[in-house]
């Protein structure tokens, strides 16, 4: 019993406390049973197992955070100058191209007041030939030449504030885009100000969303985004990062970036809440494996208590396969599955079912 102890406590030391309760098992067997070099029947039953090679793909690592959709660009539609509406040409949520009409206000006022600013124009214009000609025969002043080109200046700046109070009487969009809803009517009286619309630019979205301050070296323009909205489960939209905010916000520690989503379809709307994942980095031909092929050991001094079983092919027939301790090193979780960055080739055979009873060396028999 001396020796058994020893052998047990030397078992402690050499692998994790989850393992060795079997070994103890093992051992107890072994005492009873003895140790002969002489074997005394067929080969003990193998364990039975499923095993299988490691899948290989690309797998990305991933950020998650939760962000909301805005519009490329949005303004709300108002008027420069008060006026009766005359038309209202758009209908809501229709697209609309830059410089179409909005709307038209009541101008009969405004192009009299542009007329009027023209035949001053004109009188001007006339006075000043005039006055320029007798100065040249001789028979003039040059102070009544000043004094009417003076004139003729006022009155051209006249008629270009007429066309411009004109032009404001039809409200044009600054760009293309999605009209809104509105709740002005034909023949309404409307003031400076006053809100006749949205417009927004739809076919790209902007999400912005926050990131813990630790992640700050890893962020980069250009990196690829994937979100998903509540209103289209398991459907994904892809975007890129095309601004990161130059301060960090103190009070949250956090980043603030923004990416731009295509949105060729319309399918997306501003103001959705999305989840999103951003992708810093891109591992190409990867191992993964069932995550319920890991196995942990937290009682292990070193710093990797991971690990998995592989299976030891025998090289005798007559002699069953065996369950080797494999430590590894994890990388990607992805949807059940796990990457092993090392530890394992693509060709082991990973034990993904059956842990229960296993021990160091057990025998094993693969069932699938």
């Amino acid at each position: 019993m001396f020796v058994m102890d020893l052998m047990v406590q030397k078992l402690k030391k050499c692998v994790g406390l989850g393992l060795w309760m079997n070994l103890f098992t093992l051992l107890i067997v072994m005492t009873i049973t003895g140790c002969s070099d002489k074997p005394s029947g067929p080969p003990m039953m193998g364990m039975p197992v499923e095993a299988s090679t490691p899948e290989i793909k690309t797998v990305y690592k991933k950020l998650k955070a939760t962000g909301t959709l805005y519009p490329q660009q949005e303004i709300t539609v108002t008027s420069e100058i008060a006026g009766r509406i005359t038309q209202l040409p758009f209908k809501e949520g229709e697209l609309i191209h830059q410089n179409d009409v909005l709307i038209d206000l009541d101008s009969t006022v405004l192009i009299a007041t542009l007329n009027r600013a023209k035949a001053a124009s004109n009188l001007s214009q006339v006075k000043y030939d005039r006055a320029k000609s007798l100065l040249g025969k001789g028979s003039g002043a040059q102070s009544e030449v000043d004094e009417t080109l003076s004139a003729l200046k006022i009155n051209e700046a006249n008629v270009a504030l007429a066309q411009a109070e004109l032009e404001k009487a039809q409200v044009r969009a600054p760009f293309t885009g999605h009209v809104g809803i509105t709740k002005l009517d034909s023949g309404e009286y409307i003031t400076p100000g006053e809100v006749i619309a949205q417009l927004s630019d739809i076919n790209t979205l902007k999400v912005n969303f926050r990131l813990p301050e630790t992640y700050y070296q890893l962020l980069k323009t250009g990196q690829t985004v994937e979100i998903e909205v509540g209103a289209y489960l398991n459907k994904k939209f892809t975007g890129k990062v095309v601004s990161i905010d130059p301060q960090i916000d103190v009070e949250g520690r956090s980043i603030l970036l923004q990416a731009q989503i295509p949105n060729p379809n319309l399918i997306l709307r501003p103001g959705l809440f999305a989840n999103v994942e951003l992708i810093i980095e891109t591992h190409e031909n990867a191992l993964l494996v069932p995550e319920q092929a890991i196995q942990y050991d937290n009682l292990a001094t070193d710093d990797n208590n991971t690990y998995v079983f592989v299976v030891k092919k025998a090289e005798d027939k007559n002699k069953n396969d065996e369950a080797v301790i494999q430590p590894v090193t994890v990388g990607v979780h992805e949807n059940g599955k796990v990457e092993i960055t090392k530890g394992v080739t693509k060709t082991d055979l990973v034990i993904t079912s059956g842990h229960i009873r296993l021990f160091p060396n057990a025998p094993i028999r693969i069932t699938k």
